[in-house]
């Protein structure tokens, strides 16, 4: 022990000459500027790196317009469950039970298509609204009764998994007409398209309107911060990732035209998704409010948020993305069954940290939700390209977690 102390010891006395040189010299301002860049954008690197290293693994694979059509059907739910996700994580809270409300949610979308006239608008309305019942009730059980998030998810994905059990009685359950039903075809199936040559149009313009509405909304946002006195990142850098924002969904718009078939729907269900919570987190009260819970929960008490409330409503959105994704869900598989959904919170809650949202909470936003999917979806793909064993595959989830938590808990441990 008394040799660890020396270490430790020596070890900072010999960092304060080189912390001296980082703030006093200019070379060290610009070493130090560099490393603070570096850490700020560590996750877009981390993507460039692990897509360039699948992609010369799987000899361009990825970038072969099915392959990137299936990449997108895999994580599309994901992708919208992990909006809800991030609201939940930004306020300081947890929820375990969402991929076995989903599984269940499955089961009972299933049910009211087949007997409701096989009607997929309303068994997307029903269905969302019974996830949002679901989560009212959770929602209120930790915001008003004060009972730990992690307690009552916890409880949740327990209830959840065994209603499954009890409803499907160990069935199968699947849509009339099967992969030729409206529940099928009204999900993953193709968009009305015009094609012109090889290029189907609306799949390479919508990607572009959707791509320049969530640039807007997230320039707008900055400047409303700007007004109020918000701290904001350097309008430089801000503008750069904007344009690469914009460029992955020119990207995703050319490689959607080139495709087979057109666009599917779920692309469009994603990125009306995307859209809505860059403008619920960026430009409403609301947004902010989520924000200065998981910042200082104490602090948003007393500026006036309601935070019961809000926490409230945090776990209305994600119950009523399950009800809406389980149908996603549902009909990548064809079917539902009582087996579905046990890993999917754990996915879900993996894309969220690995974006970049802090597990203290107040840190995170839409952009890098989206990262985080992207680089989990990439080596998900590639692995599966390259036929690696599951087994395999959760270990590497796994150590990944393990690491981007790490990452956020030392960082934070440096900051304080």
């Amino acid at each position: 022990m008394e040799f660890y102390n020396s270490v430790k010891i020596i070890l900072k006395d010999l960092s304060k000459p080189v912390k001296n040189w980082l703030k006093e010299t200019k070379s060290g301002n610009y070493i130090s500027s560099s490393l603070h860049h570096l850490k700020k954008f560590s996750m877009l690197y981390i993507f460039l790196l692990v897509f360039v290293i699948f992609l010369g693994i799987t000899k361009g694979t990825l970038l072969q317009a099915n392959t990137f059509t299936l990449l997108f059907q895999n994580n599309s739910y994901i992708i919208i469950l992990a909006m809800g996700m991030l609201l939940v994580i930004l306020s300081g809270n947890i929820d375990l039970s969402v991929g076995t409300l989903v599984g269940l949610l499955g089961l009972f979308s299933v049910y009211i298509y087949n007997n409701t006239g096989q009607s997929i608008w309303l068994t997307f309305i029903l269905t969302t609204l019974i996830g949002a019942i679901i989560g009212f009730m959770q929602g209120w059980l930790i915001g008003y009764g004060n009972i730990p998030a992690f307690i009552v998810t916890l409880g949740g994905f327990l209830a959840f998994k065994g209603a499954q059990l009890v409803y499907s009685n160990g069935a199968t359950l699947t849509p009339i007409g099967s992969v030729d039903s409206t529940y099928i075809k009204g999900t993953i199936g193709g968009i009305p398209d015009l094609k012109i040559g090889p290029i189907w149009m609306f799949s390479l313009f919508l990607p572009l309107i959707l791509g320049a509405i969530i640039v807007a909304l997230r320039t707008w946002g900055y400047y409303t911060k700007r007004k109020f006195g918000i701290k904001v990142q350097n309008i430089i850098i801000f503008l750069i990732i904007q344009v690469i924002i914009f460029s992955l969904f020119l990207a995703c718009g050319i490689i959607f035209s080139l495709g087979d078939k057109s666009m599917r729907y779920y692309v469009l269900y994603v990125g009306i998704a995307l859209a809505l919570f860059t403008f619920l987190s960026q430009n409403t009260a609301f947004g902010r409010s989520v924000y200065a819970i998981g910042g200082n929960r104490k602090a948003a008490l007393l500026s006036g948020v309601n935070v019961k409330r809000t926490t409230m409503i945090i776990f209305i959105i994600i119950g009523a993305l399950a009800g809406f994704s389980s149908i996603i869900f549902t009909a990548t598989y064809s079917s539902a069954t009582s087996s579905r959904g046990d890993d999917l919170a754990l996915d879900v809650i993996s894309v969220v940290f690995t974006g970049g949202a802090s597990v203290y909470g107040g840190i995170g936003s839409v952009s890098g939700t989206i990262l985080g999917t992207s680089i989990i979806g990439v080596i998900n793909q590639g692995l599966l390209v390259l036929n690696v064993a599951e087994s395999q595959k959760y270990i590497i989830k796994g150590l990944i977690l393990v690491a981007v938590v790490g990452w956020d808990v030392l960082s934070n441990k440096k900051n304080n």
